[in-house]
């Protein structure tokens, strides 16, 4: 079934009608527009209150008695794609119901943490599914509501919040790459033609993305800080050595292409390494990375060398 959001109806909709997302707040209100009264004081003798007036009833929690809605996440852990379904269809329910009334206009920040919240859903789904091509169609799921909500916003005013979602996107494209490769190699053939561009094109896009959010972090003239911050250090390092090793996967019989992909790999291996030579205090936080990028920023150059010794 390619619609994997909704991988069991019936049992979907048994689940929602189930009850409603709860909430005994009020939310933040990113749009700065006037914040809505508290649930609790809002559903008074004139009835239920209304959002943006909509007839939407105030969700929230009938009582404080949750036994009901905690049984219906097993406490045991997760073994098979059976179990990990039923969890995530009970996962999804609340996201839609919390979507209902955590809209994006007048609620961002909390629109933006559901989102990806549903994300990390499918995320979580895909590790226990067999079948290469559904798991990709899940990572595809994630890949166009993370775009979808990246348009909507406004990096100036939130910019936090746009990084988080380049970067969760960046890894969505590489994982859908991962999978492209595994399948191709599975095959045990020579990759079709529409197979090299959509794994070519995944790179692309993973790289662009990594970019983006790299490009978000330069200063005022479009500089990239020779320090970064405490918060984008270890983000801002495993984004160059990601994009090292998706300029890797590239396929090509060119070998002029396969010597630009290279160059470009080794650029940002010897990023890394150069970063972490000129703060030696950091090199704890990207150990497992660096000790990569130092291999591949003397493995890359003798490869190259190969390459331009057949053209000559």
């Amino acid at each position: 079934m390619d619609d994997i959001g909704e991988l069991d109806r019936t049992k979907q909709k048994d689940l929602a009608e189930g009850g409603a997302v709860a909430s005994s707040n009020g939310s933040h209100n990113d749009d700065k527009q006037d914040k809505p009264e508290d649930p609790e004081k809002s559903a008074g003798a004139d009835g239920p209150c209304r959002h943006h007036g909509d007839e939407k009833s105030l969700l929230r929690f009938e009582s404080l008695e949750l036994t009901a809605l905690e049984d219906q996440v097993t406490d045991r852990k997760v073994t098979d794609f059976d179990q990990a379904r039923t969890v995530f269809l009970i996962g999804q329910k609340y996201v839609n119901a919390a979507k209902e009334f955590y809209v994006l206009d007048g609620h961002v920040t909390d629109f933006v943490e559901i989102t990806q919240d549903w994300s990390q859903l499918f995320r979580a789904l895909s590790f226990f599914e067999a079948d290469f091509e559904r798991r990709c169609k899940m990572h595809k799921r994630r890949v166009d509501m993370l775009q979808l909500l990246l348009s909507e916003l406004n990096p100036q005013h939130y910019l936090l919040v746009c990084r988080q979602i380049m970067y969760e996107t960046a890894e969505a494209f590489s994982e859908m790459l991962d999978l492209k490769v595994a399948i191709a190699e599975a095959a045990d053939e020579r990759p079709t033609v529409h197979a090299v561009k959509k794994i070519n094109t995944l790179a692309q896009q993973s790289i662009g993305h990594y970019q983006m959010f790299l490009d978000s972090l330069r200063n005022a003239d479009k500089e990239m800080p020779k320090t970064f911050s405490e918060d984008t250090l270890r983000p801002a390092l495993v984004a160059n050595f990601c994009m090292g090793r998706l300029y890797s996967k590239f396929l090509s019989s060119d070998p002029q292409l396969k010597l630009q992909n290279m160059s470009k790999s080794l650029d940002h291996y010897q990023f890394v390494v150069d970063y972490c030579i000129a703060h030696p205090d950091i090199t704890e936080l990207v150990k497992s990375e660096l000790e990569i990028c130092t291999e591949m920023s003397q493995l890359l150059p003798i490869q190259m060398e190969k390459i331009r010794l057949t053209l000559s």
